[in-house]
């Protein structure tokens, strides 16, 4: 859920809340035998219908905000619309807590990435950088022109950087097997 939604859900059971506890002070001060003559009040309305799918939705009971007023007890009426009362604010607490939850998630990603990310030394970074700049894939003994490193140090580091995934071996004939630079490959040298 993103959000933008979440936020909205959230202002909608704000709002919900506020008209359900205006109903109850209304129901409250009604003389019970008017209670039944509002045929309104027999029908799922719209936004009960929403606020039901959203407690569905989070793991609620949303058959609480469906026909409150089916049943003949007024007394057991009261009843059931104070539970939705009492159970709208924990959903919005569940949504805003989900919301949290979710976004420390994702800045613990976040930080995981980048610890994770191995350090890199001069000739790593200078062949890296080498291949960034470069349109076709490029074969050792151009790496080894480019940079000035030998290809035995050329062969180790992108062995490496293949188990990395920072660089990649397009297929082609045997003759011209070079490598070029992943995306990964370019977000470790972003900061060099």
């Amino acid at each position: 859920m993103n959000e933008e939604k979440q936020n909205d859900d959230i202002q909608f059971l704000s709002s919900f809340l506020e008209s359900q506890k205006e109903l109850y002070e209304t129901l409250h001060a009604l003389d019970r035998s008017e209670y039944w003559h509002n045929e309104d009040l027999l029908k799922t309305s719209d936004d009960e219908e929403r606020c039901a799918r959203i407690a569905d939705g989070n793991e609620f009971d949303g058959n609480l905000f469906r026909n409150l007023f089916t049943t003949e007890d007024f007394a057991e009426a009261m009843r059931l619309l104070k539970n939705r009362i009492e159970q709208i604010p924990r959903i919005i607490s569940h949504i805003a807590n989900r919301e949290k939850e979710l976004k420390e998630e994702a800045r613990v990603r976040e930080s995981q990435d980048k610890v994770e990310r191995p350090i890199l030394h001069a000739n790593q970074i200078s062949i890296l950088k080498f291949l960034a700049e470069q349109q076709t894939p490029q074969t050792y003994r151009e790496i080894g022109r480019g940079t000035g490193l030998s290809i035995r140090t050329i062969q180790d580091r992108l062995k490496e950087f293949e188990d990395l995934e920072y660089v990649f071996r397009p297929a082609g004939p045997k003759t011209r097997q070079g490598v070029t630079v992943t995306e990964q490959g370019r977000e470790a040298i972003a900061d060099f």
